[in-house]
């Protein structure tokens, strides 16, 4: 059964600014504790976008996040990491038609 996306409103006074940080453990329900710079932990919710399904965290791995706000937790916005390979082009694809 397909979970139920909800909208979390942020107080006015949090600043919601990204930052980076680094997996530390992948907890029982979900959540992923990561540990900024200064050395802070939290425990943050997965952002499901788009493929987002198919990456899977690691320890170690780094992440940008979002603070936690309002009794709820962080959130990894993304896995931070080199770009995708763009698919291979088939020879053929780039051949026009002759008229």
């Amino acid at each position: 059964m397909p979970e139920v996306a909800r909208v979390v409103p942020l107080p006015h006074e949090v600043d919601p600014q990204p930052q980076r940080a680094e997996v530390t453990a992948l907890l029982e329900g979900g959540l992923i504790r990561v540990r900024l710079p200064d050395g802070r932990e939290w425990d943050a919710a997965w952002l499901q976008a788009g493929g987002s399904t198919s990456i899977e965290l690691a320890a170690h791995d780094w992440v940008i996040v979002l603070p936690p706000a309002g009794g709820h937790p962080a959130v990894v916005m993304g896995r931070i990491g080199p770009s995708a390979r763009p698919p291979r082009r088939h020879a053929c694809a780039s051949r026009r038609p002759r008229c």
